[in-house]
C-alpha cells in the first residue's frame, strides 16, 4: 500500500518498464481530483491530464453493473527517440447504493468482469491502484483482481511459435507478466483501517492469494493432470510447506486397503472402478494444533468432497453434462486452500483440521451398481438407487470420520454437491444449509465482505428424511421426489452420517 501522496517526483514510478496500468474505484472516488491528479501525473507523467480525465469520466454510464474504458496516451522519453504509446485500464465499480443487499457493496464481481474484459499483454507487468475504502473493500476487490489477472488458469495451448505457454509448474498460465497492486491511502482515512490493511497485505493476504490461486488452478485441472494420487500429493505438500513455516501439521492418508479394512464404504465403493485401473480413492486427514493448544481441545473440520471425475458412474451423465466434471473436486480443493491459508496467516484459536474425500466416480466392471447395498463408516446402510448421487456417499464417510476421530465442535462440509443449487441459487451465490442461525448470518456476512456470495437455504431434516425410505436398508441415496427441495435433502442424507 502506498498512500496518494507519497511521491512528489513528476516521473513515473513504472517509467523504467512496459507497464499496463488499471485504476478501479466508484465513480465518486475516481472523480476526487485530491487524489485523482497527483495520482494522474504520477503514474502517466502528466500525459493524461486533468480534464481529460473528467471528460472520461463524466462520459461513462456506471449504472448498477460499473463501467470500462481503455484511455490510450503517450509517454515522452528522455531522449530525441519517439514517445512511447500506452494505455491506462479503468473500471468504474457502482456506487454501493446501487448494489442490492444480497451482493457485496463493493461489487468485486463488476472488478472482476471488466479486468477480465481487458486486452492485457501477457509480456508486461501490470500495476492496479485501488483507492482504499476500508478494509472489505480492499480485500474484496484484490481477490477480484487476482481471480482474474493471477496465474491461476490452467492451460496448455501451445505458443505460435511452438513450445508451451505454460508449464503449470508455478500454477497456471499468467494473464500478465506480474501482477503489482497499490492500495492508495488517502489523507482522510481512517488510522485503524490504514493500519490494518498494511497488517492484512503482510500477514494474511500472502497466503491467502496463494492459496485461492492454488485452489482455482486445481478446479481448472483435467483429471489426467489431477487425479486421486496428484490430491494425495497436494495435501502432502501443504503440510510439508507449513511445517516449513513452523507449524505442527501432520497427515493421515488412507487408501483402498485401510478404507475397505476400516468400513469406508462409500469411498471404497464409488471408487472401485477407477481402483481396479490403478486410480484409489483416499481419505486424507491433516491436523493442526496451535502453539500452547490442547491436542485433545474440541476443534474446527473442514471436510470436502474431491470427486477427481465424475461420470454419473453406471447411471452415466450425457456428454453434456459430463463437460466440466473434472471440477467435481473443487470442494475438497477449497477447503485444502482454506486450511493451508488459515494456518500459515496465524491462526491460533483451537485445533484445525481438514478431511478430504477423494474418489473418481468412473465406470467399469467393478463399479457401483442401482440395487447394490453398502456400509458406510457411519454404519448406516445405504440402497443405491442412483450411482450419480456418489458425493454424498464419499461426504458421509467424511463427516462420520471426523465425529469419530477428531472431536469436533464445529464441521464445515464444502462440496459440488448437487445441481439443485444452481437452480436454488444461480451461479453468483453459493447455498449454506445449517443448522445454526448464527453459522449462517457469519458465513453469509463473510461472504459479503469477501466478495465470495453465499444464500442461507431451508434446512429442515424432519421435512426430508423421507425421501430416502428404503425398505430394506436405513436410506436410499437419492430422493424419492425430486421437486422437493433437492439441495436440503442431499445435505440432510450427509447429516444423517453423524452420531444421533
Amino acid at each position: 500500500s502506498s498512500s496518494s501522496s507519497s511521491s512528489s517526483s513528476s516521473t513515473s514510478f513504472i517509467d523504467k518498464v512496459d507497464e499496463d496500468i488499471l485504476i478501479i474505484g466508484t465513480l465518486a472516488q475516481l472523480q476526487d481530483q485530491a487524489t485523482t491528479s497527483p495520482l494522474l501525473a504520477q503514474l502517466t507523467c502528466s500525459a493524461i491530464s486533468p480534464e481529460l480525465w473528467k471528460s472520461v469520466l463524466d462520459s461513462l454510464d456506471v449504472g448498477d453493473t460499473g463501467a470500462k474504458t481503455t484511455i490510450p496516451y503517450i509517454v515522452p522519453t528522455s531522449t530525441s527517440a519517439p514517445g512511447k504509446l500506452r494505455s491506462m485500464y479503468v473500471s468504474v465499480t457502482p456506487a454501493s447504493e446501487k448494489v442490492s443487499r444480497f451482493n457485496s457493496k463493493y461489487s468485486p464481481s463488476s472488478v472482476y468482469s471488466s479486468v477480465n474484459g481487458f486486452k492485457l499483454s501477457a509480456s508486461r507487468n501490470a500495476w492496479v491502484v485501488v483507492p482504499v475504502l476500508n478494509e472489505s473493500q480492499y480485500v474484496s476487490t484484490v481477490l477480484a483482481i487476482l481471480k482474474t489477472l493471477g496465474p491461476a488458469r490452467y492451460s496448455e495451448k501451445s505458443k505460435s511459435k511452438g513450445g508451451k505457454e505454460s508449464d503449470n509448474a508455478e500454477g497456471g498460465a499468467k494473464k500478465v507478466r506480474e501482477v503489482r497492486i497499490v492500495g492508495l491511502l488517502g489523507k482522510d482515512l481512517d488510522v485503524k483501517i490504514a493500519e490494518n490493511i498494511k497488517r492484512l497485505n503482510n500477514s494474511v493476504l500472502p497466503h491467502l492469494t496463494k492459496s485461492l490461486l492454488r485452489t482455482m488452478f486445481l478446479v481448472d485441472s483435467p483429471a489426467n493432470k489431477i487425479n486421486c494420487d496428484q490430491m494425495v500429493e497436494q495435501a502432502q505438500n501443504s503440510m510439508t510447506y507449513l511445517q516449513g513455516l513452523g507449524k505442527s501439521v501432520s497427515i493421515v492418508v488412507k487408501r483402498m486397503k485401510e478404507l475397505k479394512a476400516e468400513g469406508f464404504g462409500g469411498l471404497a465403493n464409488v471408487g472401485a472402478a477407477a481402483a481396479a485401473a490403478g486410480r484409489e480413492p483416499a481419505l486424507i486427514s491433516l491436523s493442526y494444533t496451535p502453539t500452547g493448544a490442547d491436542s485433545q481441545q474440541a476443534g474446527i473440520v473442514f471436510v470436502g468432497k474431491g470427486i477427481v471425475f465424475d461420470t454419473g458412474g453406471l447411471c452415466i451423465k450425457s456428454r453434456e453434462n459430463m463437460c466440466t466434471m473434472k471440477c467435481d473436486m473443487a470442494g475438497a480443493s477449497a477447503v485444502l486452500g482454506a486450511f493451508e491459508a488459515a494456518v500459515a496467516s496465524g491462526y491460533n484459536a483451537t485445533p484445525l483440521h481438514c478431511v478430504l474425500c477423494v474418489a473418481d466416480n468412473a465406470v467399469g466392471s467393478s463399479a457401483l451398481r442401482v440395487d447394490d447395498i453398502i456400509q458406510l463408516y457411519s454404519g448406516k446402510t445405504i440402497e443405491i438407487n442412483n450411482t450419480d448421487a456418489e458425493g454424498r456417499l464419499v461426504l458421509g464417510d467424511g463427516i462420520a470420520y471426523a465425529a469419530a476421530h477428531l472431536n469436533p465442535k464445529f464441521i464445515l462440509d464444502m462440496a459440488t454437491l448437487t445441481g439443485a443449487q444452481g437452480v436454488a441459487t444461480g451461479k453468483q451465490h453459493a447455498s449454506i444449509l445449517t443448522s445454526s442461525e448464527s453459522t449462517d448470518s457469519l458465513v453469509t456476512k463473510s461472504g459479503l465482505a469477501v466478495g465470495e456470495l453465499v444464500h442461507v437455504l431451508p434446512f429442515c431434516p424432519e421435512f426430508y428424511r423421507s425421501e430416502y425410505t428404503s425398505h430394506i436398508a436405513d436410506m436410499k441415496n437419492s430422493v424419492a421426489n425430486r421437486s422437493n427441495a433437492q439441495v436440503g435433502c442431499a445435505g440432510t442424507f450427509i447429516i444423517l452420517n453423524l452420531p444421533e
